[in-house]
């Protein structure tokens, strides 16, 4: 017990210092974070920002789909959290281990999602929930340094779909006169094979990936 209060207090001491290996390396540390309210007992000062939301809490707290406000929101606070540190939004990554729950305004669950609707599938089939969620990210990027990665992608016309969408997104905050960062990087998550086979056409389309 006694040595384990001791690495403990260690561990405190080091709470709001850099990584920084021997050599004089520099490593980032970041959170993933799967709700607003898993910030309420963290320090910003011990990390470098937030590597992951997991935007799906929003889809699963109440019998209807979030409006963009309510995103925006819940964007705009883990922005002001994070201060100039980046703050890495995942699009709604749905199916799987992950359902919606089934409303008038959501498609009932397949079978097998991993086959069908899913991730960046099931959001460019429901177009206008996709921009829904890209509008409120926008919205909240006046706030702080956001970045938005995309799920699941697997063919450079998602990409295309994607990035089309984005602006149109922007779009319509500029008609509007809606403040928001004018260039938010986008990446994607390299989950299958697909996509690792495409990477160099996937990595003249996108900011970074994952």
């Amino acid at each position: 017990q006694s040595a384990d209060e001791e690495l403990a207090q260690k561990a405190r001491a080091l709470e709001t210092s850099a990584a920084i290996t021997k050599d004089g390396t520099r490593i980032s540390v970041l959170i993933n974070i799967a709700g607003v309210e898993d910030l309420a007992q963290i320090d910003p000062k011990i990390c470098d920002g937030i590597g992951l939301v997991r935007t799906e809490f929003l889809f699963g707290e109440g019998p209807a789909l979030p409006d963009e406000d309510t995103q925006y929101q819940a964007y705009r606070h883990m922005l002001e959290w994070a201060g100039t540190r980046p703050v890495t939004i995942r699009t709604l990554d749905l199916g799987a281990d992950k359902a919606l729950q089934t409303t008038a305004d959501a498609p009932a669950p397949m079978p097998n999602p991993a086959l069908g609707l899913r991730a960046i599938r099931y959001c460019l089939a429901e177009p206008k929930m996709f921009l829904a969620q890209l509008r409120a990210i926008l919205r909240a990027s006046h706030y702080g340094n956001v970045r938005i990665l995309v799920p699941m992608l697997a063919h450079i016309h998602e990409i295309d779909q994607t990035l089309a969408l984005i602006r149109q997104a922007r779009t319509t905050l500029q008609q509007a006169k809606v403040p928001h960062a004018p260039d938010v990087p986008v990446g994607g998550m390299i989950e299958i094979p697909a996509a690792a086979l495409a990477l160099p056409m996937f990595m003249r389309r996108l900011d970074f990936l994952s």
